[in-house]
């Protein structure tokens, strides 16, 4: 049953045939629902279905990251960080023969109108990655009390670390650790920065693909 909130002028909350509104952040919103049933999906449905499967075991290891890297950017809108990240991650998405994969150096992890660093360096050292930026600075658009958010995703198992809240700009540098993740010999790598208050973020950006380093006998 649908109910007019305040009157007949006032929104509408509820079910009446096939449709469903409710409001979200704030805007009203009108889907449908029931069943919806292909008995013989064509070869690009089947390809539709294989991406978004394979997006959504993507993004599993780092919805703690892209809900912080999101959240600026579907703030007043009717969409939600993970929906956003879907929709990047998706354009990132590469069909070889018939095998569904990713181009990670176009993966966004965060989205955001502060200027994004320059000059990065990654190293894998015993502890972890370690991570090196230019701390320059802009003034009105970037700080020394910035935060740095760093993730290493590993695809031999789609697994990731990561941190949301590291080092400050002024640093330099950070090491994300990686005790957890000893069996994996890959990793691609993203950082971004965040102001401290959360009021500002950059785009995240691809820092490179990295090897373990070999252990000497």
């Amino acid at each position: 049953m649908a109910i007019l909130k305040n009157g007949i002028n006032g929104p509408v909350s509820g079910k009446w045939g096939n449709n469903v509104a409710y409001e979200l952040n704030g805007q009203l919103v009108v889907r449908s629902v029931g069943k919806y049933n292909v008995p013989e999906p064509s070869e690009k449905l089947r390809k539709v279905w294989a991406t978004t499967a394979y997006v959504a075991d993507f993004l599993r290891p780092v919805v703690g990251f892209i809900k912080s890297g999101f959240d600026l950017e579907v703030r007043g809108t009717t969409s939600n960080a993970y929906n956003k990240a879907v929709s990047f991650a998706k354009k990132a998405v590469v069909w070889e023969a018939d095998e569904v994969t990713i181009d990670y150096s176009k993966v966004v992890f965060a989205k955001g109108t502060m200027p994004t660093v320059q000059h990065t360096e990654v190293e894998w050292l015993e502890e972890g990655l370690k991570f090196s930026w230019n701390i320059g600075v802009r003034k009105g658009q970037t700080a020394k009390a910035d935060r740095v958010m760093l993730m290493a995703y590993f695809p031999e198992a789609m697994e990731a670390a990561f941190t949301i809240c590291g080092a400050r700009r002024g640093e330099g540098s950070d090491i994300l650790p990686l005790s957890d993740f000893s069996e994996f010999t890959v990793a691609e790598t993203y950082l971004a920065f965040v102001a401290e208050n959360r009021s500002s973020i950059s785009n995240s950006i691809y820092t490179g693909r990295y090897n373990r380093p070999t252990t000497k006998p």
